[in-house]
Parts: C-alpha cells; structure tokens; sequence
C-alpha cells in the first residue's frame, strides 16, 4: 500500500473515531445524565453501557493516533531539531521537556487516590443498626441452671390494646417535622416516606420529580439532576405535615 493512501485511512478512521467520541460523550453527559441508568435506555442501551462503547472508542482513538505518531516520526523529528545549528540541542531538549511534562500532567489523575465519600459513612451506619436489631445471645460461661430456668420460664401473653395505634410510618399529626439531621442527602425518597409517613407520590409531586422516578435513589444523586436539595424535602415534608 503506497504511503499516501496508508496516511488518508489512517486519519480517516481517526476522525471516525473522534465523531463518536465526541457524540457518546454528549450522550453520557446530557441525554443519559448521572443516575439515569435505573430508568432510561437509548438504542437499548442505558448509560453504564454507552460509557463502556465511549471507553472502547477512546481507545480506538489512541491506539490509531500512536500509529500516526510512529509513521511521521522522522518528519517530527525534522520539526524538533530544525537546520543543525547552535540552537538545535536547546530546542530538542525543550521539547523533551514539554514532552514529559504533558505525559506527567496526564498521567497525574490516574496515579491519584480516590476518595469514597458517603458510601462507606452509610455502609457503616446500616451495618450497626443491623447488629443493634439482632437478638443478644447468652455468654458461654452461663450456667446450664440458669438457661434451664430461663427456658421454662412461662411469660404472660401482652394484652390485647384497647384502642387502634397508629401506622408506625404515619408520625402523631402535630408532632414536629423532622430534624435536619433526620433527613439527609443520604437517604432516599422511600426512606424518607417511611420515616415521615408522607405518601410517596405527595412527596415526588411536592418536589416536582417526575412520577417514574426510581424510591430507592438518593436525594444527593436526585440533586445533581433535578436540583433538589434536603432542604427542599425538609420543606415538603414540613407543609405536609402543618396541614395533615
């Protein structure tokens, strides 16, 4: 294959694969925003796997531009060194340091660490509330005298109440609303339901979500995309119950 037309299929496929990694980052960006990939697809395709196909074709795109690198490589070195003259190792090692430089620079957030905020903290939380829920067992050192006393104990059923309690989830109707610490950008919209005893749909009404939104994400993954803050839901919840 002549030189000239290797260079025009070379840069062909580099611009295809520009296109579409400039159109699947549009995509993953605005159509399939953060947290869409519960409740929207395009294509089939929901936005974990349009940013798997935006991976790949950066790959693409790297992998075709080292080849264009590699082929003009003694026409850039041309370009570096320039005629041989007094400043032509000045420019050379000028460029060897850009050169590094912008590799450094790249390079940088791939060697950072990755900070976890709010995953572990909720992880934790849950976790301990799930240990406090679980029945104490008896030590091992116990005597077998007093589990024996323990088993045979006969307890007294509880009277039946004489009036009907309220729902758990539904509060006493003029009890305070709930503190700022109650409600957090780590719950969801299903925890605060339960928690406050507002209906589900009167809460994603009051704040102006769309009805299909997903119970279970979080309000500090709703914030990003409908720009609704714990305040917001603090301020639902508090009319709901000033006038319930």
């Amino acid at each position: 294959m002549h030189r000239p037309t290797l260079n025009f299929l070379i840069d062909t496929l580099a611009f295809v694969a520009f296109a579409f990694l400039t159109t699947t980052g549009i995509l993953t960006r605005y159509l399939l925003p953060p947290g869409s990939g519960r409740w929207a697809t395009l294509w089939g395709l929901n936005r974990h796997e349009w940013g798997d196909l935006h991976f790949w074709v950066a790959v693409v795109l790297l992998g075709v531009l080292a080849l264009h690198l590699i082929l003009h490589w003694k026409w850039i070195i041309c370009i570096v060194k320039g005629k041989r003259s007094d400043a032509s190792g000045a420019r050379v090692a000028l460029g060897t340091v850009g050169l590094i430089g912008l590799m450094t620079l790249t390079a940088t957030p791939l060697l950072a660490p990755v900070e976890r905020i709010g995953e572990p903290r909720q992880a934790s939380r849950l976790e301990s509330e799930a240990r406090a829920a679980q029945p104490a067992t008896p030590d091992v050192g116990q005597g077998t005298d007093e589990l024996a006393a323990e088993q045979t104990t006969v307890q007294a059923p509880p009277e039946a109440p004489t009036q009907t309690p309220l729902p758990e989830s539904r509060p006493i109707p003029g009890s305070s609303a709930p503190s700022n610490e109650d409600i957090r950008g780590s719950m969801t919209l299903g925890e605060v339901a339960r928690s406050t005893g507002i209906p589900l749909d009167r809460l994603v009404s009051g704040l102006g979500l769309p009805p299909n939104i997903d119970p279970d994400e979080r309000i500090g993954r709703i914030r990003k995309r409908f720009d609704v803050s714990p305040d917001d839901v603090r301020g639902v919840v508090n009319s709901y119950l000033a006038g319930h």
